[in-house]
Order: C-alpha cells, then structure tokens, then sequence
C-alpha cells in the first residue's frame, strides 16, 4: 500500500493525465489532502471513475450541455412532454456524465410511443470527454484564471477519489460507522433544534362572527396583537403566519384599517438593542435628525431595533372574475390574505450541505434574519468554478429539502390558480389546501385557528385546531406610542416665506412650482372638494430619495396635514400607493434589507392621525402584467412560488362630516401608462398613474368644484379633469415636470386661454 504522501503525488499526476494540465498545489492542499488520505486508509477509487468524476465536475462546474439539454427539453415540449425538477436533474446528470444508456431507460420509461421515442435518439448529445477538455481549456484561457479553475477541480477530483461516506465522515469529524448519507437526515439528527418544524402555517380567520364576539374593536385587535407574538414564539423557524381577513363591503373601511395595524405590528412588534456589526444606530440617528431638527432624540431612542415577521404578500380574494375583460368596475365583496415569514436569527452554525466541513464562515445576511455561510474547505467539491467556497443558508435548504421529496410537489393546479396577487375567492378549505402545498412540507402540523373541518392529515400533513384567545392589555395602544413612530409622526414647523404665484396659462387650471406642504398652506382652508394623487415613492425614482423611510414617512404626514387643512368636511382623497421591494435603511444598509415595503400600512396609520377617515381600498387591478416575480425557477414546490403583483393600492380618505362618503367601486381595473414606445418615453414622465383613478372622483364633481393633486408629476389629475370641465390644482416640485404640465394640458385643451383668475 502507498503511503499518504505518494498517493497524493499519484493523485496529482491522475488529475494533470485528465484534464491535460500541469498543476502545482499549494502546501495547504497538500497537507490536507494528505490527512484525508490517511483517514481513507488506502480506499481509493478506480482511476476510470476518478477520470469520469472529474470530467462530470468540468460539465457540472462550467454547464457545458446547457444548450444541448435546453434543445432536448424544448423539443419534449413540443411532443407534451413536461419534465419536472426532479426529471431535468437526471437529464442533466446523464449528459454530463455522457450516460446514454440512462438517459434512454429514463425515457422509455415515460414515453410509450416508439415512434415519438426514435424521434428523441438525435438530441442526445453531450459533449464527449474530448470536446469537453478542449472547453476547458478555451475558458481558462479566456478567463486568465487559470490557478483558481485548477484549483477547484482538483479539490473535487481529491474528494470524489475515495467513497463519499469517507470523505463526509472526515470532513464532518464523525465515525464514519455513524454515516447518514442523507445530509437532511444528517442535520436531523446533530442539529435538531435549527431544524425543528413543530409548526409550519398558524392561520387566523377573522370573520365578522369573530369580531363581534368580543365586547369592542380594542379588545379584538388587543387579542390580534396577542395571537402575533404566540404565533412568532410558536412557529419553526422561516415558517409562516397567515391571517385571512373574511369581511364583507360594509366592512372595507375596517379590513384595510386591521390590515395596517397587522402588518405593522407584525413586523415591529420586537424591540431589542442589536449589538450586530451591520445594525448602526448612530448613522441612522445623524441621518434622521439632520432631515427632521426638531427630533426628540430621548423619544424617539435609535438603539432600539425593531424587527418580528417579514411582510411576504396580501392577495385580494375576489368574487368578480376580472378575466373578463369587459368588467370594468366591482362592487366586491372580496376579502384578503395576509402572508408572513418569521425569519428570526439563528447563529448556530451549520455544515457545507455538499462537504460536510464545519471550517465554513458566517458569510452574511442575504435576508434579515436568514444567516448566510461559505465554505472554507480547501476540498469541497461544490466549490464555484472560480474557487468560490459554496455558499447556503438553513432557509435555502429547507427549500432544497422541499424539493428532495417528489411527494412535496404541487400538482393540481394551484400554481396556476395562485398566479396572480389578485384571484378568484376560494373557499376557506381550498385557502387551507393552497396554503399547505405552497408553503409546508409533508409530515409538518398545521395550525387553524377557531376554525373546524375535516382535514385529518390532508396532504400528509397534521393538523391541530386552537381557540383565539381574548385579551385586553393595551397592546396596540403601547406599540403605537413607542419610541418606532417617534421617528417620523412629527409635525413640520418649518415655514417659507416665498410667495407662490400660479404659473399656469390655462384658465380652470392653477399649476404651482414648490414644496406642496408649503403651497396649500397658501391655499384657503376648507377651498378644495377633493384630491387625488400618486406620490413618489421612497427611493423607487432618481427624483425620490430619502436617506432612510422615517425621513420619507416625515414628508408624507406633514404634507397630508396641509391637505387636510384645505380639503373641504367630507372631502375625498384618493392616495395611489404601491408595496414594491426596497430597503426601509432604518436596520441595515445593504442588499440584505430589501423587502416588500409596507407603505400602504404606513399610510393608513398616518393618514388616521391626521385625522382622515378611511372608507376604502379601491382595489386597482392592472391585468396580467410581465414580471420576474412570479418565476418559480421551474420548481413546483413549496417555497418557490411567489405571485405576480397585479393590483396597487388606492386608499380613499375623507374628511369627517356629517356628509357621506362618496360610493367608489370596491376593485377597478384600469390598464397602466404605456409611455414607452421603441424605447422612448413618450410621455416625459417616468412614473405616470392612469387617468381612470382621478376619473373615479371627476364623475361626482361640479364644474366650479376643484380638485387638487399635491404630487402632479405628468398632471394626470388635471388633464383627466379637462375632460369634466372640472377646475383643478396641481402642484409639483420639479420645475421641468411643471413646463411638461402645461404642455400636455395645452394638448389636452386645444389651445391656450386666459391665465387663472
């Protein structure tokens, strides 16, 4: 038998033969790769399957048979012929592995018809072992990365050299009499309390029938309150928390006002003092008393952290089928769902998933919440074809995990079903049914909330069935008073002195160029019949930049405090506002705080302590548009699947008075602006909203009534406004958008009149 070191010059010299290189590991490969030798005690692998190992790895590393496989796959679909994940891993694995009689026996055994078989045999055609060292030799030498490409394949010929279950057992320090070759079965059973899943989905319904049986409206959302912090301390860890809101038209003022008390709490409800290197208080401090002087530091108190769920999805469930085209308005009685992740951190390291080494580092946060690890082994073999150590986190194998069990996989058309963010209203046990299959795994317990049905184990899943337990303790009152909304519900004492002139030539059309807050306070009070707008959105344009979402939220109170004051009693106000992906920079600063913004919960919140009463979410459908964010990577698992968002909020708000509120439809489905035409802005506008929204308030108007719209932009309001004979008021802060303000209400008039009396 060869000693370590002469069969690792043995190994060395196996490896230059295979890929028709010379290579000269450092003295760190040698020395571990020679203790992992001697662990092996001599069982080395044949030198064909150490050469067809290595060969694999090219293929698997560089995805040499991209195209080839992607021809095959394409061609199946022309036949109806679908492969799902668990399929296109074979597939993949035959071409790189240049394993024809495989590949031939896994199609036999899912296409009957020889004819439609024989017209399969020409696309199986994997590069061979020749062309594919010939590959690797172009990219190293395109890539001048020669030493870091030899270096990741060597450290995966070293490794598949002898049998896996050596190979994990010395890299994972365990008696290799122990091996678990399944690595999730492995993490079971050495890392049981990461991987704990007592509790997948807690599900709350909330009725009318709930609502009224307790004795007020603080008392249930006390209790709501409640049910978040068990539902957060009770569910496995990345699992989910869904609260299905079943109330009819008459309650749409409430659904939308417990939307935001829900999605706020929820996601804020934990104060702690983070002493994490990437949570910097000060920074945000600085950031926010610079913008906002008459901060009170003591209140508003940067070192506390706020965190609890992650904000994922609300679906509008609805009972108007808006694939008719021809439906334009509803009167709905639609409810919603509310979805959220608890992704709490969790230190607690674990191993490569392809290695088995614990010597891996805390890489980072790709998520809040969701620690990222890198390997560090020299001999991993799923180190990136650049050497890169392999990256992973607990919640990405957990989606990995779901996939692993072909019984996890969604098959009866839910994906379809569950596209869009808008959708047919289920019924409560096919809401159950979706919930369970998108986002559990088999064998894991669900819990449903004062609710009851058959469901013993559907899914091969269990089910446990808990009461809504009441309190009263002043919960959502203490989290409201809070040192979080001390940061942003500040009035704006600052004044102006400039006197704003109206710069518009048309005669019912005033345009004013300035700070909108400071403008309508130049505006008489009570002058106004109604507003509409869609205002910049945090940090989503180059014209809307706010350091971090308490200076956004600042702005956004102060100015619908001057709107209120110059809206009439009863007065109604259409706010247009979209939760899109961003970061909120109050917890982090880099990519990992990206999130799905609550901006409609914000606004709910301070539009109430503004005083304005919310009637409504006028539910503003936009059809089936193109987005990535519904691309499940060709996964139907749970975990991977994520809806297209399809609809945006449009909040309407009045005024108190004895008045009643205008009657607006429930859900409206308006095409967006196509402003892009052969890639150029039409419009000269990048972030125009429909004139259908401001029609919806223009068609209850007089023609000596106005209407207002403190964020112009394209002045979409007033434009839509000409068409009514309505007088209007648009007030916008860049000066150019005013010049294209006047422009397009020339166009839209006809011609040029009088200037503004």
């Amino acid at each position: 038998m060869l000693n370590a070191s002469d069969t690792f010059e043995l190994l060395v010299t196996d490896f230059e033969k295979a890929i028709d290189y010379k290579y000269m590991p450092t003295k760190e490969y040698v020395s571990l790769a020679e203790k992992l030798i001697t662990f092996c005690n001599g069982n080395l692998n044949s030198e064909n399957k150490r050469k067809s190992d290595c060969i694999y790895s090219i293929n698997q590393k560089f995805e040499l048979n991209k195209a080839n496989i992607k021809a095959f796959i394409d061609f199946a679909a022309t036949k109806r012929i679908y492969f799902n994940y668990h399929d296109k891993k074979s597939i993949k694995n035959y071409f790189d592995r240049f394993d024809e009689k495989s590949f031939f026996l896994f199609l036999r055994q899912r296409i009957n018809n020889m004819d439609i078989l024989d017209e399969f045999k020409h696309l199986f055609c994997p590069l061979n072992l020749e062309n594919t060292i010939k590959e690797l030799h172009n990219i190293v030498k395109e890539s001048g990365k020669k030493q870091e490409i030899l270096n990741s394949l060597f450290a995966a010929y070293i490794f598949n050299s002898f049998p896996i279950k050596l190979t994990h057992s010395f890299f994972s320090e365990s008696n290799s009499q122990n091996y678990i070759p399944d690595f999730y079965k492995y993490l079971h059973n050495s890392f049981s309390n990461s991987l704990k899943r007592e509790k997948a989905i807690t599900l709350l319904v909330i009725d009318q029938v709930l609502i009224e049986s307790f004795n007020n409206l603080n008392e249930f959302k006390d209790s709501l309150c409640n049910y978040i912090r068990y539902a957060y301390n009770t569910l496995s860890n990345h699992c989910h928390l869904a609260i299905y809101i079943d109330l009819g038209s008459e309650y749409n003022g409430l659904k939308w006002e417990l939307y935001s008390d829900i999605v706020l709490y929820s996601e804020k409800f934990i104060e702690e003092k983070l002493k994490i290197g990437y949570f910097q208080p000060k920074r945000i401090e600085e950031q926010t008393l610079n913008y906002i002087p008459n901060l009170n530091i003591e209140e508003a108190d940067f070192k506390i952290a706020n965190g609890g769920f992650t904000y994922k999805d609300c679906f509008i469930l609805t009972g108007t089928d808006f694939k008719d085209t021809k439906i334009q308005e509803a009167y709905d009685n639609y409810g919603m769902l509310l979805l959220f992740e608890k992704n709490q951190r969790d230190e607690t390291l674990i191993p490569c998933p392809a290695c088995r080494s614990k010597n891996v580092r805390g890489n980072s946060y790709p998520i809040l919440g969701v620690k990222s690890w890198e390997c560090n082994n020299l001999l991993c073999p799923d180190k990136s074809k650049f050497d890169r150590g392999k990256r992973y986190s607990l919640s990405s194998l957990i989606k990995q995990e779901a996939i692993f069990y072909e019984e996890n996989e969604i098959k009866n058309g839910t994906i379809k079903k569950w596209q869009l963010d808008l959708l047919n209203k289920p019924t409560k046990n096919e809401l159950i049914d979706f919930l369970i299959k998108h986002y559990s795994l088999i064998n894991d317990t669900i819990e449903i909330v004062d609710y009851s049905s058959k469901l013993n184990n559907l899914g091969k899943r269990s089910f446990v069935f808990t009461p809504f337990e009441r309190v009263s303790d002043g919960a959502l009152h203490r989290f409201y008073e809070s040192s979080f909304f001390k940061r942003f519900e500040i009035e704006n004492q600052s004044h102006d002195i400039n006197e704003y002139k109206n710069i518009s030539p048309l005669e019912k059309h005033a345009i004013y160029n300035g700070d909108s807050r400071l403008v309508m306070k130049t505006l008489p009070p009570n002058s106004i019949s109604c507003a509409v707008t869609s205002p910049p959105y945090y940090n989503a344009k180059e014209y809307s930049n706010w350091n971090n979402i308490y200076c956004y939220l600042y702005d956004m109170f102060n100015n619908a405090k001057s709107l209120f004051e110059v809206l009439k009693p009863g007065g109604t106000y259409l706010f247009n506002i979209f939760d899109y992906f961003d970061n909120e920079n109050n917890l982090v600063f880099s990519a990992m705080g990206k999130k799905r913004m609550i901006l409609g919960a914000y606004i709910i919140y301070l539009f109430k302590r503004v005083g304005f009463e919310l009637v409504k979410n006028v539910i503003w459908y936009k059809g089936h548009i193109q987005g990535n964010r519904s691309f499940n990577q060709g996964n139907n698992y749970p975990y991977y699947q994520a809806p297209l968002n399809c609809y945006e909020h449009v909040f309407q708000f009045t005024k108190p008075s004895k008045k009643a509120p205008l009657v607006l439809p429930d859900i409206v489905h308006i095409k967006p602006v196509y402003k892009i035409v052969k890639g150029e802005n039409i419009l000269g506008h990048t972030a125009p909203f429909p004139k259908g929204i401001p029609n919806l308030i223009l068609k209850h108007l007089s023609e000596d009534e106005f209407i207002l719209d403190p964020y112009a932009g394209s002045f979409t309001t007033s434009r839509a406004a000409t068409g009514f004979g309505v007088r209007s008021v648009g007030i916008e802060y860049d000066k150019e958008y005013c010049q294209l303000g006047i422009r397009l209400l020339k166009k839209e008039t006809g011609k040029p009149l009088a200037l503004f009396s």
